[in-house]
Formats: structure tokens, C-alpha cells, sequence
């Protein structure tokens, strides 16, 4: 400590090797190498005492320092405010601050009062997690200005701050109430203490300029201008191990577990203090060339000093390898070797004899302060810039933020019988008699995220018991207590609905894995938005969509839908469009193939009031469903960002080849192959292929060009 203050105070100056100016020596030019743990922390300890900024950097796990004892301490009392035992015990925490004397001073009052704050805090932490809880109490106890105030309070806070976000993150992961946290915690604590700590290596707690306190280990690859190695001179290697460790005659690495008695034990027992000794060496080396131009080394004469990598190598004249261990001389022939081999440096060694001195304090030199004043802020802002997607696009028009699957009630449907000729209302209303496996099955957003899950996840579609138990394990995590056998029921008969023509008459459960792209998620620039631009770009904004729709779909489906999209506010679209299709499929063959955009719907259109029936999911009732939702939107930009896609993946790409169109899949309509409405499709699936007119001529829309 007292060389780093002597350093520190102007007696050398760096001369940076990029040119620049010299100055003297800062902290942050200064790292100190040792080989454990409990060496860094005295050598933190000394130099806090004198002043001197300083990180400890490592692997030693934040579940081992005082902090995790602290958060133990905080969390035993939260799960048992009313024991007065745990109350005062926290109060003498940093967390609180309080020293003995200062909490017998306070009395029972004071004891009353925290334990009230302390169910506070429990509540907090049980209703909104572990980091609200800490903010929370930080904010009652002053706790970042006080513990910042103390020697040392920046690797306290890093430490309290890193097991909070630990532990907010495992309760989380593993749905951990207090009590179970407590018990994670405390295991945590036992490993760190008997492994070393395997995981959550410590943050470092400042990125002001400091000495670095390393482990040699870490240090490998690094340099710095001035290194300090105060313990290369210790090498305990008295100890007997239980176990041997060494190389063998092929240079295999073997351990012997016989244990004394055991033959060749001896030799092997000196084999491994020789391979560990001159492990010790090497490390040695790689302390001493870390330095990039002022090096500081310690020697003492002690009992661990026979074997010391540093004492081998001062003692040792020759080209050979120092012998395993050195007599340690007395100090007068140990000064006189030394200074011998510093004349022989040719100035490049110095030698110092260390006496004792009191602590120096370092007082660093005061920096004007700066003048400040307020900046200016002169950039204009691009307020048209944002990140969007349908339902953000689409959410003005319901009468709250609409998701992927929201729940769309269909009240046309007397209107829509009326338009369709005699037959086929017969035909329609034979449906009424196909009840959906659905009908008692709830909806909601949970439910759709359920649903989609397991469609994602399915490799075989034909595989009944896949399907069974993959429901079973989603349901078990989304929505416990549902029905499995119904929703399984409803799948199955879903995927072996036929998809209509543009799928070949296929259905899912017909189509491989190797067909089948699940969530494709996309992210696409809207007009330039990932490039800078000037007042001279075009501006484009939703409505330009609309003539663009009436041109390319004049007449027949969701040739109405023009009218609903007008309706829609005039948003601009610049910056970013994002998105996942829930699955694109790859019909046709290899030779031939075309690609499908496919979106599962879990919506329900029939009221509550009556029973779910395929009739509800017919032609007529699935297109005024779609222009309700706004799915034709979702549907052309799906087949846009697909467009983009299949323009870098496909060989010889032609969007009028290529791409196949969208599939709309409200699953709970799809009632099985043989079930059919009047247009010939299968209740559920609707099915539209947007002119490729339209796709591009979108695409070149969101990319800024007319």
C-alpha cells in the first residue's frame, strides 16, 4: 500500500506507448497479481486504508462475500417479522446500519417499527418481486448514499445490487415464494462456500479509474504499466495430499487414489509436489510479464519460502530449470545475492529493503472543477419514427389494444344466408348439426399463446399420442386444469382438415417437418427506417395502401376491404415493421415449390349463447370475420415479409410462382376431412391468394418507392 501511495504521490510518470503526453502514474495504471482470494481482499483492505481507489477482479462468486450473508439476514426476517430475534438481528445490517450500541439505544419502539416495515417490504416482494422489494427498501433506508458513504460501500452495493437481480431471476424462473427463496439462497451460500464457487462470478463495482487486484489466473493476456506481485515468495508445499495427481512415463495424466501403503505411493506423492511446484513456477512467469514497465516484487525469508517460484528464481544461476526447492539464507547473504544480480541488470533492477513505516494516506491532487453549462440541443427529432406491426397499426379500430387472437363476435349472419343461393343454404345449414370439439373449451390470450405453442412444437402431425402429450405438458404449463382430452380431440380433427387448393387438397397433419417453418419472425425497414434521411424522402403513410388495394382487388374476396382499411388513422409508416408468422408451408415438391403464409386463429365466432357449430366457420361468415379484424392487412404484410424472405433463399425466385398465398386457420371451425359448406371449402379455412401486384407493389410501398 505504501509503494502505491509513494507511485501515486509523483514519483514516476507513464509514458503511454500510443505517443502521447507523459503524466504521472493514475491508479488505473497500477494492477496487483496474487494467487487467492484472501490475498486480494487484504491487499483491498490495505488499500482502502490508504485512500487508494481500488476493484477486485476474479472469480470468486458474489454468493461468498459479506453481501449474501446480509441479503440471508434480510430475508430470514422478512419471512418471520414477528421473531423480535431476527428483527434486531437485521437491523444491524448494512441494509439498516445500525451498530449495537446504536440499537439498544433505539430500544423496542425502534424494533416495532421495523418489523412493520419489514411486512411492507414482504408484501412488495411477494406481489411484484425481489427487484421492487430492493428498490423499495432502498428508497425508505437511504440505502445507496449511505453504504457509497462508507470505505469500500461501492463493492458492497455492486454485491447487495448482483444477488438481487440473481435472486429476482430465480424467482422468476422457478415460481420461488420467500420461503423457497430463502432455501435457494442458502445453497447457493453452502456451494460457493465448499466449491469456490462454481457460477456468478463478482461484477466489478466501479469503472473509475482504480488499481486492479487480480488473480494471476485472470491476468493471463494482460498488461499494464506498473504490476505489483507481493506474494510470489510464499509457497506452502508441506502439506500431504490425499490423492496424487501427476504425469505419468507416456505423459498421461493419472491420479493415484491408494493412499499411503499403497505401492510407489511415496514416489508418486513427490511426483505431484513437483508438477505442482513447478505449476507454481509458471504462473510465476506469468505475473512477471504482465508489466509493461515497472514491475515491483516482494521477497521474504520464511518457512514457505523454500519453494517459492520467485526464491527459485532469484537464488538460481544457470540455464537449467531451479531445483524443487533453495535453502532460504540468511538476510545479509540473501541482500548481497540480490544486489549482485542487480548490478548484472545493467540498471533495469533495483533492490529495497522494506522497514516498517506507518500508513501513508494518499491525497490525490485537486482537479479544477469544470465549468459547466447547458447544452444546447439543436437536432430535430424524426417523431415519424417508430417500430410497429399489425395489431399496432390495426388497434384504433377496436375499442381496446387488439393481439393476434382477439375475440370477434359475428352478428351478420342472417344477412350473409340471405346472399347465398337456395342449394347452398342447405347445404350451410346442414352444418349447424357439425358441432365443434371446441365449443366448451375457453379462449383469452393465455389460451391462444397455449395453442400456438403446441402447434410450434409438433414434429409429427400425424402422430395422435405426440399430439396428446404435447398438449398435455403445454396445458400443464399455460392452463392447468383444462379439459385435455377435448382440445386434443379439437386439434386432431383440425389437422386433418384439408386445406382447400392452394395446399394441393393437402392437410397439416400430411405435410412434413421438413415443410413446415414455424414462428418466421421478421423485422422490416418501412421507408428507409434503417437508413438516415432528409425532409427530401417520400413520406408514406397507411392510407397510401388503400388505392393501391383497390387496384389490385377491384372485384371478389376482400374486395371490400378497401372501405374498412380507409377507416383506418393515417399513420406513417417509417422505421421498423415486426412480426411472426405462425408458420409457412412449402407445398408442391422440391421442384416446383410454393410457399404459404399460414395464421392460426383460436377465435371464437359464434355467441355464447348457443352451441359452437362448423356452420359458424362457413365461407360467407370467415371473410366478414377477416375485414372485422383487419386480417386482410395482416395478411398482405405477412406475404410482403415472406416476399423478402423467399428473394434470398429461393434459387430463380418469381413471386408469381413462388409465392402461394395466405391460409387463415380458425381451428375451432375445423371440423375433419368430409365436411364441407356450399363454396366446396372446409368450414374454418380460409384461404386467399393476394395478387402479387399487390405483395410487391407493398413491398416497394414500406421500402419508400412509388
Amino acid at each position: 500500500a505504501d509503494r502505491v501511495v509513494s507511485l501515486l504521490s509523483g514519483e514516476a510518470t507513464v509514458h503511454p506507448r500510443d505517443g502521447g503526453a507523459t503524466r504521472p502514474v493514475q491508479p488505473g495504471d497500477i494492477a496487483v497479481l496474487v494467487r487467492y482470494n484472501s490475498q486480494a481482499q487484504l491487499v483491498q483492505a490495505q488499500l482502502h486504508a490508504a485512500g487508494v481507489p481500488v476493484v477486485l477482479t476474479g472469480k470468486t462468486s458474489v454468493f461468498a462475500t459479506p453481501a449474501a450473508a446480509e441479503w440471508q439476514r434480510l430475508l430470514e426476517a422478512l419471512e418471520q417479522p414477528h421473531r423480535t430475534t431476527r428483527v434486531r438481528r437485521v437491523a444491524l445490517t448494512c441494509f439498516v446500519g445500525l451498530d449495537a450500541a446504536g440499537l439498544d439505544e433505539r430500544g423496542d419502539a425502534f424494533a416495532d417499527e421495523l418489523a412493520l416495515k419489514l411486512r411492507v417490504w414482504g408484501a412488495v416482494l411477494a406481489e411484484r418481486g425481489v427487484a421492487a422489494m430492493f428498490e423499495a427498501l432502498s428508497l425508505d433506508l437511504q440505502l445507496q448514499p449511505r453504504i457509497l458513504g462508507q470505505v469500500g460501500g461501492e463493492r458492497l452495493l455492486t454485491d447487495l445490487r448482483h444477488i438481487a437481480q440473481v435472486m429476482h431471476e430465480a424467482t422468476l424462473e422457478g415460481q420461488l415464494g420467500l420461503t423457497a427463496l430463502l432455501v435457494w439462497l442458502r445453497r447457493r451460500r453452502e456451494e460457493a462456500a465448499r466449491e469456490g464457487g462454481q457460477e456468478r462470478s463478482r461484477r466489478l463495482e466501479t469503472d473509475a479509474a482504480a488499481v486492479q487486484i487480480i488473480t494471476v489466473h485472470t491476468s493471463k493476456g494482460l498488461e499494464f504499466p506498473v504490476v505489483m506481485v507481493p506474494f510470489a515468495w510464499d509457497n506452502w508445499g508441506g502439506r500431504e495430499p490425499a490423492t496424487a495427481v501427476f504425469h505419468d512415463e507416456h505423459d498421461h495424466r493419472v491420479r493415484d487414489v491408494g493412499g499411503k501403503g499403497s505401492p510407489d505411493w511415496a514416489a508418486h506423492v513427490s511426483a505431484h509436489k513437483q508438477e505442482e511446484t513447478d505449476d507454481e513456477l509458471r504462473l510465476t512467469y506469468v505475473a512477471l510479464t504482465r508489466a509493461q514497465s515497472h514491475l515491483v516484487v516482494w521477497w521474504a525469508p520464511s518457512y514457505n519460502t523454500l519453494t517459492a517460484p520467485l526464491h527459485r528464481l532469484l537464488l538460481h544461476d544457470g540455464p537449467a530449470v531451479a531445483p524443487l526447492s533453495i535453502v532460504v539464507p540468511d538476510d545479509a547473504t540473501a541482500l548481497a545475492a540480490f544486489r549482485a544480480r542487480a548490478l548484472r541488470s545493467d540498471g533495469g533492477m533495483g533492490v529495497e529493503v522494506v522497514y516498517a513505516r506507518p500508513l501513508t494516506v494518499w491525497s490525490p491532487a485537486v482537479s479544477p472543477a469544470p465549468t459547466l453549462e447547458l447544452a444546447a440541443f439543436t437536432r430535430v427529432l424524426d417523431t415519424g419514427w417508430r417500430r410497429t406491426s399489425y395489431s399496432a397499426l390495426t388497434s384504433a379500430a377496436h375499442e381496446q389494444r387488439l393481439g393476434s387472437e382477439p375475440e370477434v363476435s359475428q352478428k351478420d349472419d342472417e344477412a350473409d344466408l340471405e346472399e347465398v343461393p337456395a342449394d347452398a343454404t342447405l347445404l350451410d345449414a346442414a352444418l349447424r348439426d357439425v358441432g365443434s370439439a371446441w365449443d366448451a373449451i375457453p379462449g383469452g390470450a393465455a389460451f391462444g399463446t397455449l395453442v400456438h405453442t403446441v402447434l410450434e412444437q409438433l414434429d409429427d402431425m400425424s402422430d395422435e399420442t405426440a399430439v396428446a402429450e404435447v398438449v398435455a405438458a403445454q396445458v400443464a404449463r399455460f392452463a392447468p386444469g383444462l379439459d385435455v382430452a377435448a382440445l386434443t380431440a379439437g386439434l386432431l380433427a383440425a389437422l386433418a382438415t384439408p386445406l382447400g387448393d392452394q395446399a394441393g387438397g393437402l392437410a397439416l397433419r400430411d405435410l412434413p417437418k421438413s415443410d413446415r417453418l414455424p414462428e418466421l419472425d421478421f423485422e422490416l425497414p418501412l421507408a428507409g427506417g434503417d437508413e438516415a434521411r432528409g425532409d427530401s424522402h417520400a413520406r408514406v403513410v397507411l392510407a397510401d395502401l388503400v388505392p393501391l388495394w383497390r387496384a389490385h382487388v377491384p372485384t371478389g374476396l376482400l374486395s371490400s376491404y378497401a372501405d374498412a382499411l380507409a377507416g383506418l388513422p393515417d399513420v406513417p409508416l417509417r422505421g421498423y415493421l415486426t412480426g411472426s408468422i405462425d408458420a409457412v408451408l412449402r407445398v408442391g415438391g422440391p421442384a416446383s415449390p410454393r410457399y404459404l403464409v399460414v395464421d392460426y386463429k383460436t377465435n371464437r365466432l359464434g355467441g355464447y349463447d348457443e352451441p359452437l357449430t362448423a356452420w359458424h366457420y362457413r365461407s360467407a361468415a370467415l371473410e366478414t370475420a377477416m375485414v372485422e379484424a383487419h386480417y386482410p392487412l395482416q395478411a398482405v404484410l405477412y406475404a410482403v415479409a415472406l416476399h423478402r424472405y423467399l428473394r434470398w433463399r429461393q434459387s430463380a425466385y418469381d413471386p408469381d410462382v413462388h409465392l402461394g398465398g395466405c391460409l387463415y386457420l380458425f381451428l375451432r371451425g375445423m371440423s375433419g376431412p368430409g365436411v364441407l359448406d356450399a363454396d366446396g371449402a372446409a368450414p374454418g379455412v380460409f384461404g386467399w391468394r393476394p395478387p402479387t401486384g399487390l405483395v410487391t407493389g407493398l413491398s416497394d410501398l414500406l421500402a419508400g418507392r412509388s
